[in-house]
């Protein structure tokens, strides 16, 4: 039987995979690139009802900035390695082992989970500047909603596996 603790594992594993891809992007772009830019180069920008293509992005971005990982220019908005230094395939298969967690974990809970519930039972939320803690999973969600295979209950909230 799979644990919350090894689902939360597989969801940090997938996390560290697009880190890891962001990072390669930026060492290969010394001049800095923007939120939208990276999402668009590692293919991780979908529409969620139309709006919020870069959330992934953005929350992962933010935790790496807040871990001293990259820095970012307001002026220019322009995010760079922070100090040292893969390519789409990497972000995508971190992306993958993500939903792949998601989905596990909705295994588990048959009537469905909030994304907060989730992105706390998957140790996915964190702060950037005191708000956006739900972004990455909000945002895996929103490309799993997308692709149908996840469904979403708007009454409830809640999200399930199809």
């Amino acid at each position: 039987m799979t644990t919350p603790s090894d689902l939360s594992a597989l969801a940090r594993e997938g996390l560290a995979k697009i880190e890891e891809a962001i990072l390669r992007l930026l060492e290969a772009h010394p001049e800095g690139l923007r939120n939208a830019e990276i999402g668009d180069l590692l293919g991780l920008r979908w529409n969620i009802d139309g709006r919020q293509k870069d959330w992934l992005t953005y929350a992962v971005l933010g935790r790496m900035r807040a871990n001293g990982r990259v820095d970012w220019d307001q002026a220019t908005k322009l995010f760079t390695l922070a100090e040292f230094g893969e390519s789409s395939p990497l972000a995508q298969e971190g992306v993958r082992t993500i939903e792949t967690a998601i989905l596990r974990l909705l295994e588990t809970h048959p009537g469905g989970l909030k994304n907060v519930e989730i992105g706390d039972l998957l140790g996915l939320r964190w702060n950037i500047d005191g708000r956006q803690k739900d972004w990455l999973t909000y945002a895996v969600l929103g490309r799993m909603v997308a692709d149908e295979s996840v469904a979403w209950e708007k009454a409830t909230k809640r999200y399930t596996k199809v």
